[in-house]
Formats: C-alpha cells, sequence, structure tokens
C-alpha cells in the first residue's frame, strides 16, 4: 500500500512537472515569435501618436486642451522614446507658466522629474521634487509625488555603495510605498501592487502572493497592466525561491512589454539572466539584444 501512495505521488509530481515545463516552452516560444515581430507594436504605437499630433493641429489656440494632448502624448512616449518625452513635459511647463495654472505646473514639472529617472539623472529628479509647493495636495498631485520619490530611492538602494546606504533609502522606499497607500483607491491596480510589495518587504510572502494573484486576475486587462502586476508576481516568486514561477511571469510581463511598444524591457533583462544561468545562451543573447 505504501509503494503504491509513493508511486501515484510520483506519478502526480511528474506530470506537474511536465506541465509547468511544457508551459513555460509555450511562452517561450510564443515570446520569441513577440521578439521577432516587435516593430508591428511600435507601428501600433506609432499610429497612436499620428492621432494625438493630428489632433493637436485641428484643436484652436487654447492651451488648456493643448496642455491635455500633450499629456497623453507624454504618456505615449515616456517609456519610447525619452527625447520626445523631455520635449513634451518641457513644452507642458511652458503652458503652465502661461496659465498660472499650480497644480498644472506641478504636474509637468514631475513629468520633467519622471524622465530625469529614466536617465538616471536622479538628483536633478530630487530637486525638482524637493522644491516643489505643497500647497496643492490634490490626490492625483499627491499619488504621483509619492511614486516618483518611491522610484528614486528604489533605484538609489540598488545603487547603494555602503550598507547602510542601501538600508537607510529601503527605509525611505518602504515609508514611500505607505504614503501612496495612504492616497490611492483599493479599486486601482497600483494600490495592490504597492501593497504587494509592502508586504515583501515585511517577508509576508503568503499574503503578498494572494494580493499578486488576485492583482494581476483582476487588473491584467491589457498590454501595461499585464506587464506590470506580472513583474510584481515576479518579486514575489523570487522571493519564496520559485524559480519556474518566477520565470513563467517574467514571461508574460515581457510579452506584455513588448506588445505594449514599451522600451524600458526590465522582465526582459532579468529573463536574459536566467535563461543564461540554465544555459540557453541562445535565447539570452536574443533577448539581451533586444533589450
Amino acid at each position: 500500500m505504501k509503494k503504491t501512495i509513493v508511486f501515484t505521488f510520483l506519478l502526480i509530481f511528474t506530470a506537474a512537472s511536465a506541465f509547468a515545463t511544457n508551459q513555460i516552452d509555450s511562452l517561450l516560444w510564443e515570446l520569441d515569435k513577440t521578439v521577432k515581430n516587435r516593430y508591428i507594436y511600435s507601428e501600433e504605437r506609432e499610429a497612436q501618436i499620428k492621432d494625438l499630433k493630428d489632433r493637436l493641429k485641428s484643436v484652436p489656440e487654447n492651451d488648456e486642451i493643448k496642455y491635455s494632448i500633450y499629456g497623453e502624448l507624454f504618456e505615449l512616449y515616456k517609456n519610447y522614446q525619452m527625447d520626445s518625452a523631455l520635449f513634451l513635459a518641457n513644452t507642458r511647463i511652458a503652458i503652465a507658466e502661461r496659465s498660472g495654472i499650480q497644480a498644472q505646473h506641478m504636474t509637468a514639472s514631475m513629468n520633467l522629474a519622471e524622465v530625469l529617472i529614466g536617465t538616471g539623472m536622479y538628483k536633478e529628479a530630487f530637486d525638482i521634487l524637493d522644491n516643489q509647493s505643497r500647497n496643492v495636495q490634490s490626490i492625483e498631485v499627491l499619488t504621483y509625488r509619492y511614486h516618483l520619490y518611491h522610484s528614486l530611492y528604489v533605484l538609489m538602494a540598488d545603487y547603494s555603495i555602503t550598507e547602510k546606504q542601501k538600508q537607510e533609502n529601503e527605509l525611505l522606499a518602504v515609508q514611500y510605498k505607505d504614503s501612496i497607500l495612504s492616497v490611492l483607491s483599493e479599486d486601482v491596480i497600483g494600490y495592490h501592487m504597492v501593497r504587494t510589495t509592502r508586504l515583501l518587504a515585511e517577508n509576508r510572502t503568503d499574503e503578498a502572493l494572494k494580493i499578486g494573484l488576485n492583482c494581476f486576475q483582476t487588473f491584467g486587462v491589457n498590454n501595461q497592466s499585464i506587464a506590470m502586476s506580472a513583474y510584481t508576481l515576479s518579486e514575489v516568486f523570487n522571493m519564496t525561491g520559485k524559480r519556474e514561477e518566477e520565470k513563467k511571469y517574467l514571461i508574460i510581463s515581457a510579452l506584455g512589454d513588448i506588445r505594449g511598444a514599451v522600451k524600458e524591457y526590465i522582465s526582459l533583462r532579468a529573463l536574459a539572466v536566467m535563461l543564461y544561468e540554465d544555459g540557453d545562451i541562445g535565447r539570452a543573447y536574443d533577448y539581451t539584444k533586444c533589450a
């Protein structure tokens, strides 16, 4: 009887392992195809940009409308072409200065800080955020500011020279997670992603996994949300040591990034490293070139 139970368990385990392997192989095959055809998704992004630029040409000389359209263009460009995003941020600042609307000027300035963060100019981004007035305290402004500070301290922790600096920056990043959670509504994806990583910071991995999976299943409705929520899940599985699950969600995240024409391929780079470690040198090389 005991031998039968053990044999049955081994059969189930082998079948589950084979299913997981086949699933990852299928996802990798899909990613190979997506990487090869990534120009298609860039063309789709370019078509969206063209539509907005055409709208811009047809609108009357109205700063409020132009400020809004430039904002939509900024969102399309910020993870796509940094030089264009920089131009758009500065254009929005100029419009806000003409209008004298403080909330607009703060948001446009934070657009500029976001570009600076993306290009590694952390000090300059800090300067913009630190020098902003605290008079405007709308949910949108607060959420954006907290998000940018959080991103800066996460990056500063990654590049800290000493362990003390690293711990200080990690603590500040956690504090800004709490700030974000204090202003975000629970019906948006950002709340659940930040909540997941906040639980990870406390090593509460079971709770983090539950919230992360729910976030992925509930909010993964387009390429961007799929990419972000899947990457968050990959962080959970990395911390719990479940390597194949981490790889699976990195692949899903990379698919979302490429199909969304995002050029900041964090997931694809991390996946390339894993594949290199697994001996899949050809794929690792192709993904690294793409990233």
